[in-house]
C-alpha cells in the first residue's frame, strides 16, 4: 500500500477522533458552563480550517494510490463480534456509563470518518466500516442499557 496513502488514512482518523471529542465537549459545555462555549467554539473553527492541509495532502493522491480499500480481515472481525458477544456473558457492571460514553465516542468518529473520506475521495471499504459501526452499535446500545437499570434498580 502507498504510505502516502496510509499517511492521509492516519490524518483521517486523527482528525475524525478529535472532531467526536470537540462534539462531547460541545455538549458538556452546552449542559454545565456554557461560558466555555467560545473556546469550543474556536476549537471548531480550529478543527475546520485543519481540514485545509488535509485536503491538500489528499489531492497529491495518485489515482493508483486511490484504488479500492482492502479492509481489514475477516478473522479480526469475527475476533471483535466474538468479544461483544462475549461481554455480554460478563454481566452489568458499575462502568455501564463510561463504557456507553467510549462507544458512542467511536461510534461518533467512525461516522466522521467516513464523512471526511468520502469528501476527500479517499478509498475506504465500506463493508469493513459498516461491520465496525453495527459492533460499535451493539456495545453501544448493551451499555446505555445496562446503564439505564442501574439507574432505575438504584445501584
Amino acid at each position: 500500500m502507498d504510505s502516502s496513502l496510509n499517511r492521509v488514512k492516519a490524518m483521517i482518523w486523527g482528525h475524525s477522533h478529535l472532531g467526536a471529542g470537540l462534539l462531547f465537549a460541545y455538549v458538556a459545555v452546552i449542559g454545565k458552563d456554557i461560558r466555555l462555549f467560545p473556546c469550543v467554539l474556536g476549537c471548531w473553527l480550529i478543527w475546520i480550517v485543519a481540514l485545509r492541509p488535509l485536503a491538500r495532502q489528499a489531492a497529491k493522491l495518485t489515482a493508483a494510490a486511490r484504488a479500492s480499500a482492502g479492509g481489514l480481515p475477516r478473522w479480526f472481525l469475527g475476533v471483535c463480534a466474538v468479544a461483544q458477544l462475549g461481554g455480554l456473558a460478563a454481566g452489568w457492571g458499575s462502568h455501564e456509563g463510561g463504557l456507553a460514553l467510549g462507544y458512542l465516542l467511536a461510534g461518533i468518529t467512525l461516522i466522521v470518518r467516513e464523512s471526511i473520506s468520502a469528501f476527500l475521495e479517499v478509498p475506504m471499504h465500506r463493508k469493513t466500516w459498516a461491520t465496525c459501526l453495527l459492533l460499535v452499535g451493539f456495545g453501544l446500545l448493551r451499555h446505555t442499557l445496562g446503564y439505564i437499570l442501574q439507574a432505575a434498580m438504584g445501584t
